[in-house]
């Protein structure tokens, strides 16, 4: 092998180990990227899940169950109604939608297999869903996702279980509207279902990995200029 041979042999070697590096590290930093922005996504569903459960619940133990029921009617249709305020399910449905208009694509709902009559349209179920609800019922404490993906960076769906709570009971089983009126404490109702784009409050850490990206691709090009110089010079 003569010298130009060896120099040309020794470049190139240099550069397939430095885009080898460079590809290795490519992988590495998209597959962490893509955790980073499932967890992240994950966080945010879980707080908006267990922020509607909760304040349903404090609703309902501290606002419903004091009510004088000879003169406050709890409705769907308190709006038209006077003297009236919202059951707990539709404050939580109206409360999501207003999270919504100020979030921009994300949404949230609550559906089940035994929907009152009003929400019979509105409970109609895709396949995630009918996923969704038969894992829950199967295992209430451990919440179901999926994470969907679309070329403007994918969504989350997450589906939380809505569990029978002590002071739903009994309206739920008394309601000559329910259909369904011997549930008990524990059972699975329904299911709530935050739906949001995997996009949210990215940014920063898009723009920090497309750096680290772009600064292991210069500093490789750096390498190889450098060794093409060293073995020019020999």
């Amino acid at each position: 092998m003569t010298i130009v041979q060896a120099k040309i042999t020794t470049v190139i070697v240099c550069a397939a180990v430095i885009l080898g590096m460079l590809g290795v590290t490519w992988w590495h930093m998209e597959t962490t990227r893509q955790k980073i922005f499932e967890s992240n996504a994950l966080t945010a569903a879980r707080s908006y899940a267990d922020t509607l459960v909760s304040l349903r619940a404090y609703y309902t133990r501290e606002v419903i169950s004091r009510l004088p029921e000879d003169s406050v009617t709890v409705t769907q249709h308190y709006r038209e109604t006077t003297h009236a305020v919202p059951l707990p399910a539709t404050l939580t449905i109206q409360l999501a939608e207003e999270i919504g208009r100020k979030s921009e694509g994300f949404s949230a709902r609550l559906y089940s297999n035994y929907p009152f009559p009003w929400r019979e349209e509105t409970s109609q179920q895709d396949e995630f869903e009918k996923r969704a609800i038969q894992r829950l019922y199967d295992n209430p404490d451990e919440p179901y996702y999926e994470f969907e993906k679309s070329p403007n960076g994918g969504r989350l769906r997450y589906a939380a279980a809505d569990i029978m709570q002590p002071a739903c009971l009994a309206c739920h089983n008394s309601n000559p509207q329910s259909p369904k009126r011997d549930w008990e404490v524990g059972d699975l109702v329904g299911v709530l279902e935050i739906s949001m784009p995997m996009r949210v409050s990215l940014k920063t850490i898009t723009d920090t990995y497309d750096y680290l990206i772009l600064f292991f691709i210069i500093g490789g090009v750096i390498i190889l200029a450098t060794v093409i110089w060293v073995m020019d010079k020999k």
